[in-house]
């Protein structure tokens, strides 16, 4: 093994030279950088934060050109060259050969990627980085990479023009990476849009940017990324032996095992999600403070996704995402949590119950074969706990999900709320025409009211939780002024904004 491993390195070494001893490679790296910065800082001062994210949502479409013009002639030049049966006649294996030719392209692409780092190093002194989120934008990539690599490497080997492996590469590229999008999946039944997001290369890559590593997305890569070179192995095998071979049947045999055991790990991860969160914050995580309150339910809750299946596919990972936050209250709150999801575009009943809670089929502006066409969808969620419901007429982002569900959970399951009180009489702003939105929120999940000393309220009550003094123009009378710092000696709370 040790032998067979020094081997492939010198392999490796040496197909990774002859990029650098051509001054091709130069100019494609060259150009391919140009283009890549250019596209960033044409759109970076338009956003007021230090992200690379514009950076790296633009590299699978560059991809589509770097990774086809690297590897068009790792094995199409020999074909055409008549040296590939020489090469495999020598004391190495045909995986070797394989290997050594994905692993120098794959790292040539790798080194294409890392020289924007200069960029983020730049970056970092107008903006504190989240390093959790640009390590898996970097992670991503190479997975993207590394995916990408295989697929132009088996073409490689399927023609003796470079020109030809080029074309075919970049057509098969970039099918994978449109085929879950709108443009596609509308046409398409349920089934084969959900396996068209499932498959598109771009949805796998975009969840793992945004900071979240997902075991569906890496054995996504992973198994695309065996399953070409397995087939690029086969293809070597059958250019040695042209005639029937026992190899080549046992090749054939593997192939097959080695897609069979692919596609059976694409369907388990997504039956058994499991994910780890990059980000700093852990935006992606339920906070402590949501874990206390769900360990604390006294009785089962019951949350219902109302979600068409055929939604426009920027919202697809938006259900996708708040699938995984159930999942994660689900398991926190060892069976006090149930939820469920319904499609209220096959089920009448499921459509009634949306429309009887104030959820509704939103309409979307669509593309469809070059016209604009209007979809409706539903992606709604209902609370229910002891005969009381909240609801989120329509998800459009799970960035707040997790602060809205706590807040509908802790509001139905509490015993008692709060109380808050907002201070009059001194110049303050009422609360409802001021802070409105502020106002709304803490009526979610306390019980909000306002004093005004007079003739009928000369003391604070004696049970306030929480004493809001918002703005105060004028100045607070000493006794009354004296009844706020007893209050706040005896252990009390308070919010003063000035």
């Amino acid at each position: 093994m040790r032998n067979y491993l020094k081997t492939l390195y010198i392999l490796t070494l040496r197909e990774l030279r002859s990029y650098f001893d051509n001054i091709t490679s130069y100019v494609v790296l060259l150009l391919f950088l140009l283009l890549w910065e250019f596209l960033f800082f044409r759109d970076i001062f338009l956003y007021s934060e230090a992200s690379l994210r514009i950076l790296f949502d633009v590299l699978p479409w560059l991809l589509l050109i770097l990774v086809p013009a690297v590897t068009m002639g790792t094995i199409a030049q020999m074909r055409s060259e008549g040296t590939i049966e020489y090469s495999l006649t020598q004391p190495i294996t045909p995986l070797q050969f394989l290997l050594s030719k994905f692993l120098a392209s794959f790292k040539f692409v790798a080194i294409a990627i890392l020289l924007t780092l200069p960029v983020a190093v730049s970056l970092s002194f107008f903006g504190k980085f989240d390093l959790g989120i640009l390590f898996s934008q970097y992670l991503g990539s190479l997975f993207l990479a590394s995916a990408t690599v295989s697929i132009g490497i088996f073409v490689s080997s399927l023609f003796k023009s470079q020109m030809a492996a080029l074309i075919t590469s970049a057509f098969i590229i970039f099918v994978l990476t449109i085929v879950g999008s709108d443009l596609v999946t509308l046409s398409l039944p349920l089934v084969l849009t959900l396996l068209a997001e499932r498959i598109s290369l771009m949805s796998h890559f975009s969840s793992v940017i945004r900071g979240v590593l997902d075991i569906r997305d890496i054995i996504y890569f992973l198994s695309l990324t065996v399953i070409f070179l397995s087939l690029s192995l086969f293809f070597l095998l059958k250019t040695k032996y042209a005639k029937v071979h026992v190899v080549l049947r046992r090749t054939i045999s593997l192939v097959t095992t080695i897609i069979g055991i692919g596609v059976v790990l694409n369907v388990l991860a997504n039956q058994l999600p499991y994910r780890l969160d990059l980000s700093q914050g852990k935006l992606y995580s339920l906070s402590p403070a949501t874990k206390k309150i769900v360990k604390e339910i006294p009785d089962v809750v019951n949350i219902t996704v109302y979600a068409s299946s055929k939604l426009p596919t920027k919202f697809q990972p938006v259900l996708r995402d708040t699938k995984d936050i159930l999942r994660d209250y689900q398991l926190v709150g060892g069976g006090k949590i149930h939820f469920e999801i319904k499609n209220p575009d096959e089920d009448a009943t499921a459509e009634e119950e949306a429309g009887a809670l104030g959820i509704n089929a939103v309409q979307f502006n669509v593309i469809d074969k070059e016209e604009f066409k209007v979809q409706k969808g539903y992606l709604g969620l209902n609370v229910t706990y002891q005969g009381k419901n909240e609801m989120i007429p329509f998800i459009q982002s799970t960035a707040d999900l997790e602060y809205q569900l706590t807040g509908f959970i802790k509001g139905m399951t509490s015993s008692g709320k709060k109380k808050i009180v907002f201070l009059q009489g001194h110049g303050e702003g009422d609360p409802q025409q001021m802070y409105p939105q502020f106002e709304q929120e803490l009526q979610k999940q306390y019980d909000v009211s306002t004093l005004t000393f007079d003739d009928s309220h000369q003391t604070l009550p004696d049970k306030i939780d929480t004493l809001i003094i918002a703005g105060p123009t004028e100045k607070i009378p000493d006794d009354q002024a004296q009844q706020i710092v007893a209050y706040l000696k005896n252990g009390g709370s308070a919010l003063i904004l000035v």
